[in-house]
This record gives structure tokens, C-alpha cells and sequence, in this order.
């Protein structure tokens, strides 16, 4: 039956805002506790909110009481309504509030309601909402994964009534009716759930469910999920939750309460938690995250500034008083004959304690005073690190002191075209001094740096440089020479250097790269190396010289 055709039956009680304080609500107790009866709400000043809008402010307001709305509508007078019915608490909340609700979209026009109690009954309009539910739940299952995708659940076009997931007796119906779909893993995120106990529904399938995404809701406290430990979940996902941020000056603490609860995780908000029963690591560690965009800002201002062409400019990074040293360790059997010559300039300012004869010599490569330490680190040669390989650990974070250590790899640049790449690999601490300055920024100076270079670990080697650069290649100390200004002249200057030479796409790019893009130097290059016979055929697009 439609609602139109829906007329209040005989002894259908008004509540407004005026006769509210009449005691109407406590003479009619017992009708509003007829679980048996149709209740109508009536929004006179709807404000032009949308229908979720309207109704999500409305359940937010008697939270957390039920109040599931069916049937809503809009009449001739500008209003909107909906029904409900075995709400008593909501009802009473409503009243207690003089039938008033916040607007959260505009706080100086509360919405204003009226409430016609018995209605009709359950007899005379019958409501069903389980098939179109049913239908909406197999639309969003994937059955490939046994993955059930609630996210947003409230918004589906598809839905006649409106469902909010984060109204208990409404996700435990929604859940309860999913369970036939058998699914493995739930996906709930950003449906305003506060409240757990309507997972219930699904205490038939806890061997089923592996894991549940609860993403971007209202949970407050860990101790909220306690109806989730019977499952023997495998992966949780918590992140966007207010009980978040109480973790977010301690994150090790979170992941340990969360295992006490569930000690099956492998997995927490995407983070793997153990590999083979032991604690897994992480390639990043913050402290604190009131530190993250100080270290993100310093770390890609520094290493800009490093791969440069001006290295120099490091030196206004510096603390007056910073102190530096380096070591280096380099196996032999790790290096290259060929790329084994390079390693005596790292070594030659390294400070390796254990390997000093003569300890009085302790002194002579602790570089103190930001011209000294500039001047050393601009003695080693032209680098481009790889951003992607960085480990960033962020060990200590105050307002004036942060401690932050860096691990990756990073690659020399080749002093001719037949050098072989050099890649190694890197770990620098640094100590950061920070004051605020006049304007409200913040001043980050390095006080302390440790520096270690060693030989790139195979799977360093491998994943390196994996991602193209995104500017071009730094060189320390040398003029560029002018190059193409366009996208559209590097591929007409390397087009014209193939089609003269023969040479393939990277072996042209090899050349003009080592020749500054400079045809004509290219050309002579080509010929110097053609002649002394130092061209592979590979490098030819036949194949042949």
C-alpha cells in the first residue's frame, strides 16, 4: 500500500511545540510504547536539505536511540515526513528537546518537527524492506573475493528507504540479511558507525570472516570492539576512527592493544603486523606525527639542494656550531674492479674509528662549522638519490630537537660514457635544531650529522631507480652548456643524432646526455668512440656497426 492513500486513524494524538509542556508525552506513554503503531514526523522547515541530509540530522540528534524512518515524503505545506514506530526513547528525547533539532548546515535555523502519535498500525501499513535490501547487498557482494563492499551504505542509489548503518538496529537487520551471501571479508567504511553490538547478526559465520574495514567512522575507544573478538579476524582496518587519534603520539602502543584483542591479525589499517609469528617491520617510523611535515619538508629541501648543481647551498643548513663525520665500508668482494677506484674518495675523509693506527688522527675528519662540512661533502661527487628507496625513521621530536634517520640508495654519475653505474647505499642521521623566527615559520637547522656509505646490497641494486627522475641530472660546480628549451627539440636533436649514426634510442640518449645535448660535440663523440673500436653492436638499431 502506498503512504498516500495512508489517512490518521481515529485517536491519532498531534504533539507540537506548544502543547508540548501540557504533559501530553507521559499521557500517551503507553501508545508511544505500542510497538504496534506508525508515528508520523513532520519537518516543517526542511531548509531544501536532501532527504539524507535531513534524516541524518534527525538520528544524530536522539543518538543513540533507535529511530528507523520509513516512508518519507513531503506534503502540500512544504514539509517533510516519515514514519517510525517502537522508538519511545527517541520520541522522549525529541519532546525533552521541544521538538527541536540542531541544523548542522545552518546552526541559526534549527529544524523544527512535529510528531502525530498512532498514526496507523502496523495492520493497516505494512512496510517491506527486506527484498530491495537483499537486492542492493548482492549488488555490492563480489563473489571472487567473498568481499562485501558496504561503503557508504546509506547513499546507494538503489535503496527506496534510507539505511544508515551507523543506526544499530539498522546495520544488525542490513548484517543479518548479508549472511547469506557467506562473505569473507566486510567492507563498512564511512557509514558513521560508533556502536559494534550489531555484529551479533553474523555470529553464525565466525569462522567465515577474515576481515573487517571500518574505516572512517565515529568508534571512540578501543574497548569498542570487543564484539569483533570472537571473530578470528586476520586483517582489521581502523584508520579514520576518533580511538586513532588517542593513539597518535604513542602508534606503538595502539598496534599492541589492538593484538591483545586480536591476536590473530596479520595486518592493521593495511600494515603488516608479523612475518612468521615474529613482529614485522616497517619502513617508516614516526614518533610523533606532530613532526611529520617539519621532516618531510627538511628531508626533500636538503636533498634537493644536495643532487644540485650547487651543493654549496647546503651550507645555509647548517647549525653554527654542527658538527659532521662520515665512514665508509666497502667490501671487495661487493665492488666491481671497475667501479672499486671510485671508493677511495669516500674513504679519504671517512672516519673509521676501528680502522685508525694512530688515534691522535681521531680529530682530523670530524668537520665542525658549516663551511668546513660544506666543503667536504662537496668533495665527493655529483649524486641523484632515489627518493622512492628512502627509510625514514623519526626517533626523537620535541619543539626545539628532532632526531631523524635516513636509509636508501643513491648513484654517481658517470664521468664518461663507458663508465659503469655506481649505486650505494646510505644511512644519514641527523640532529635537527628548530626555532620558531619572526614571521611564525620555523627555522630547521642540522647541529649533528652522522654519514655512512657502503656497497648497495643486491636488492637495493635491483629495485633502484625504478621510476624516472623528475628533473634532470645534477652535476656539482661545472656551467651547463645550453641545451633544447622543448620537449619537442630533445626528440629532434636525438632523432637527428639516430638517423645520422645508426646508434639506438639509448645509446643516442647516452651521448647527447654525456655531450650536454649538443649535436655536433655528440657527433664528435660518436666518431671518437667508433674508431677506437668501444661501441658494441647493441648499440646499433640493426644490431650491426
Amino acid at each position: 500500500m502506498s503512504f498516500d492513500n495512508v489517512k490518521p486513524i481515529l485517536g491519532a494524538i498531534t504533539v507540537t511545540e506548544a502543547n508540548i509542556q501540557t504533559g501530553i508525552v507521559y499521557k500517551n506513554k503507553k501508545m508511544i510504547d505500542n510497538v504496534n503503531l506508525w508515528h508520523k514526523f513532520i519537518i516543517h522547515n526542511p531548509s531544501n536539505l536532501s532527504r539524507n541530509d535531513l534524516l541524518t540530522a534527525v538520528l544524530d540528534h536522539v543518538f543513540p536511540f533507535d529511530l528507523i524512518p520509513v516512508s518519507y515524503g513531503k506534503d502540500n505545506n512544504n514539509s517533510n515526513y516519515f514514519l517510525a514506530r517502537n522508538c519511545a526513547a527517541a520520541i522522549q528525547k525529541l519532546c525533552k528537546d521541544h521538538l527541536i533539532v540542531p541544523n548542522p548546515y545552518n546552526r541559526s535555523q534549527p529544524l523544527r518537527m512535529e510528531i502525530i502519535l498512532r498514526y496507523t498500525t502496523t495492520t493497516l501499513f505494512k512496510v517491506d524492506v527486506q527484498k530491495n535490501i537483499s537486492a542492493v547487498l548482492e549488488k555490492r557482494f563480489d563473489p571472487t573475493r567473498r568481499c562485501l563492499d558496504l561503503t557508504r551504505f546509506q547513499d546507494d542509489p538503489d535503496l527506496t528507504e534510507f539505511c544508515p548503518l551507523g543506526q544499530p538496529k539498522i546495520m544488525f537487520f542490513v548484517l543479518h540479511l548479508s549472511k547469506n551471501l557467506i562473505p569473507e571479508t566486510y567492507i563498512l567504511r564511512e557509514n558513521k558507525i560508533r556502536l559494534l553490538h550489531s555484529f551479533d547478526a553474523l555470529k553464525v559465520c565466525i569462522s567465515s570472516i577474515r576481515s573487517i574495514d571500518l574505516g572512517n567512522n565515529q568508534i571512540k575507544d578501543h574497548s569498542l570492539l570487543s564484539p569483533l573478538v570472537l571473530y578470528k579476524l586476520h586483517h582489521l582496518v581502523l584508520d579514520g576512527n576518533p580511538l586513532c587519534e588517542e593513539y597518535s603520539s604513542n602508534p606503538t602502543q595502539y598496534m599492541r592493544d589492538i593484538l591483545n584483542m586480536f591476536p590473530h591479525l596479520e595486518t592493521l589499517d593495511g600494515v603488516p603486523l608479523k612475518v612468521n609469528d615474529l613482529s614485522a617491520t616497517r619502513p617508516n617510523f614516526l614518533c610523533s606525527l606532530e613532526g611529520l611535515d617539519l621532516i618531510n619538508q627538511f628531508l626533500e629541501h636538503y636533498f634537493t639542494l644536495y643532487d644540485s648543481q650547487n651543493r654549496g647551498a647546503i651550507q645555509n643548513l647548517y647549525h653554527p656550531h654542527a658538527m659532521f663525520s662520515m665512514n665508509s665500508t666497502f667490501h671487495s668482494n661487493q665492488a666491481s674492479l671497475a667501479a672499486y677506484k671510485y671508493i677511495n674518495r669516500y674513504k679519504s675523509i671517512s672516519r673509521n674509528l676501528k680502522m685508525l693506527a694512530d688515534f691522535s688522527k681521531s680529530s682530523e675528519f670530524l668537520f665542525t662549522r658549516p663551511a668546513e662540512i660544506t666543503k667536504a661533502l662537496c668533495s665527493l661527487p655529483p649524486t641523484e638519490h632515489d627518493p622512492l628507496s628512502f627509510k625514514i625513521d623519526l626517533v626523537y621530536h620535541t619543539d626545539k630537537t628532532s632526531v631523524v634517520c635516513v636509509n636508501g640508495v643513491f648513484r654517481e654519475h658517470p664521468e664518461n660514457l663507458l663508465d659503469p653505474e655506481r649505486i650505494y647505499g646510505f644511512a644519514r642521521t641527523f640532529v635537527l635544531s628548530t626555532t620558531k623566527i619572526l614571521d611564525g615559520d620555523v627555522e630547521c637547522l642540522i647541529i649533528n650529522e652522522l654519514y655512512h656509505v657502503y656497497n648497495a646490497f643486491t636488492f637495493q641494486r635491483l629495485s633502484a631507480f625504478k621510476v624516472a627522475p623528475a628533473r634532470p641530472r645534477p652535476t656539482i660546480g661545472v656551467e651547463v652548456a645550453k641545451v633544447p628549451q622543448s620537449a619537442r627539440e630533445f626528440r629532434q636533436v636525438n632523432d637527428a643524432l639516430r638517423m645520422i649514426t645508426g646508434l639506438n634510442a639509448d645509446w643516442a640518449k647516452k651521448c647527447l646526455e654525456e655531450c650536454d645535448h649538443e649535436l655536433a660535440k655528440a657527433l664528435s663523440l660518436f666518431v671518437d668512440l667508433y674508431k677506437s673500436d668501444k661501441i658494441p653492436c647493441e648499440a646499433f638499431t640493426s644490431g650491426k656497426k
